[in-house]
């Protein structure tokens, strides 16, 4: 569950193929008023806020997630903190080894 934040934070949001539709440079500009917490509260908000965007989902039909994420340029952990003009691009999640 996403808490609301007292202040709204605006960040980028990149997309990368499978996520970005074709023909789009799938980059957008989003008003973040919650706090996320893990990269599952970031994927719940990108899948509601940019879900006419998406070419894929970043959630499988088991609720498990399809993507991975950069937080200016670094995964992003659970520690991490998202900033006001932070960049998040999102990734394939890759399984395997």
């Amino acid at each position: 569950m996403l808490r609301r934040e007292k202040r709204i934070m605006s960040i980028l949001i990149k997309l990368l193929p499978p996520f970005k539709k074709p023909g789009t440079r799938g980059e957008f500009t989003v008003n973040l008023s919650a706090v996320i917490t893990s990269p599952a509260d970031l994927a719940s908000f990108i899948a509601d806020s940019l879900a006419e965007e998406l070419a894929y989902p970043v959630f499988d039909n088991r609720g498990n997630l399809n993507a991975d994420f950069l937080l200016n340029g670094s995964p992003l952990l659970n520690s991490d903190h998202i900033d006001d003009g932070s960049h998040i691009m999102v990734i394939p999640l890759i399984c395997g080894g």
